[in-house]
């Protein structure tokens, strides 16, 4: 016997909220999975951890990962009309919809949180990121 199933539409890319770039500073920066060493199904989704950029003019998330298409990133699109500190990713090209990304500062650090799985992500000091070591140019 199936379960029964509750008319909900799925999450989608929303077009109808404008973003906000003046609030795009505050989310700006590399984050660390908030998980301990051992944990590797958080370090295997986020690599050496997320970076937050502008870039073409859009918000953009990307994994610091050897994956190219985590690499390469993610668009934020606004997804709280109330809050411009929520987003959504699409993620149909990995046949999987999209995700919730939400920046907090609730107790602490600036933090993302995804609702793709129980992974949240704290910001570090830029001098701390793996991808901007001073040996490179």
């Amino acid at each position: 016997m199936c379960a029964p199933r509750i008319d909900v539409p799925e999450a989608a890319i929303r077009t109808d909220i404008p973003h906000h770039p003046e609030v795009w500073g505050d989310p700006i920066g590399w984050y660390r999975p908030r998980a301990q060493l051992t944990d590797m199904q958080a370090w295997s989704m986020a690599g050496f951890g997320a970076e937050v950029v502008v870039r073409r003019g859009r918000l953009w998330l990307r994994a610091l990962s050897p994956i190219p298409a985590l690499y390469k990133g993610f668009l934020l699109h606004p997804d709280d009309k109330d809050d411009p500190h929520v987003f959504r990713i699409d993620l149909s090209r990995f046949g999987i919809g999209t995700a919730r990304v939400v920046f907090s500062r609730v107790s602490g650090p600036r933090s993302i949180h995804l609702d793709l799985a129980p992974l949240s992500l704290q910001i570090r000091l830029a001098a701390t990121n793996p991808r901007s070591s001073p040996e490179r140019p």
